[in-house]
């Protein structure tokens, strides 16, 4: 029986960019974004914090750097909830970042600037933590709340050749079910997402061990898409959950063709799909929905 691990062993568009002089001075670890919601709202405000990795070998450009690892960004949202234990914490994410210097991995913008002959994109992942802060007083605050995380790689099934071949999502998804029956997770899963990594090639090829705690990854253009699943769980007594996941598609309005593209349903019908596919599982616990980008030929 596979066992689970902490994997450590395991847009283009033109922006106007800082100077070097201007990048290497600049250090935000911790960027806090809100939304209000009206005052009547029962949950209050909702709000996400976000937490970046620093640089362990300070460098100008992220290529150059060298980052800390994803566990200590999940160390870090610890102590953050344990300083804001009155807040409810409703969902955290992995983030993917593309950026060419390290300035540009603190701030806010959604752009990053065009690579050229003299600069190197890289991607970071960062974590996200979405909560909501109850309005009443009446509310008691949360018990103490610690974050924790597990990694788990697709199969490897043909080491040693050339085309490397992974196993489906869904064998994985079984995978990890025969291990939760028997070796339940300490304590309640809170979100489930997929993470991609950019590989380069021999690593592609070789097989060899990944570190998907590793924050930067480089963005080459024989670089391969490999993604695994991180199940995110609040520490305490096992809830003996398995997981699942399901897949919604636009439907096909009319066929396209060479000279036009094919029509697809809205994004409304596909929302109404989900709820009434969430109406029918009844008390399953939903916490994650992701919407997956397809370039179709």
């Amino acid at each position: 029986m596979a066992s689970f691990r902490r994997s450590v062993s395991c847009l283009s568009q033109k922006a106007s960019r800082n100077s070097p002089e201007e990048i290497a001075l600049v250090e935000r670890p911790t960027i806090n974004g809100h939304v209000k919601l009206s005052e009547s709202d029962q949950f209050g405000s909702v709000g996400f914090v976000d937490f970046w990795p620093l640089t362990v070998k300070k460098a100008v450009k992220a290529s150059c750097a060298t980052f800390e690892q994803f566990e200590v960004l999940v160390e870090r949202a610890n102590e953050w909830l344990e300083e804001n234990d009155d807040f409810e914490l409703i969902n955290c994410e992995s983030l993917d970042k593309k950026v060419i210097y390290v300035a540009d991995v603190y701030s806010q913008s959604l752009i990053y600037a065009d690579e050229d002959a003299n600069t190197h994109a890289v991607h970071i992942i960062g974590l996200r933590l979405w909560y909501c802060k109850r309005l009443s007083s009446n509310d008691t605050k949360n018990d103490r709340l610690q974050l924790d995380f597990i990694d788990i790689l697709p199969f490897y099934l043909n080491p040693g050749e050339k085309e490397p071949r992974f196993e489906s999502v869904s064998s994985t998804v079984d995978r990890i079910n025969a291990t939760l029956r028997h070796t339940p997770l300490q304590g309640r899963i809170l979100s489930i997402v997929s993470v991609n990594l950019t590989l380069a090639e021999d690593i592609w090829a070789s097989g060899a061990q990944i570190n998907t705690c590793q924050t930067r990854w480089f963005d080459e253009f024989n670089t391969h898409n490999l993604i695994f699943i991180r199940i995110f769980f609040l520490v305490g007594p096992p809830c003996h959950e398995l997981i699942g996941l399901k897949d919604f598609s636009p439907r096909i309005i009319k066929s396209g063709n060479v000279f036009q593209p094919a029509q697809y349903s809205t994004i409304s019908e596909l929302v109404s799909m989900i709820q009434d596919w969430i109406r029918m599982v009844g008390g399953n616990n939903v916490c994650c929905f992701f919407f997956t980008y397809l370039h179709l030929f």
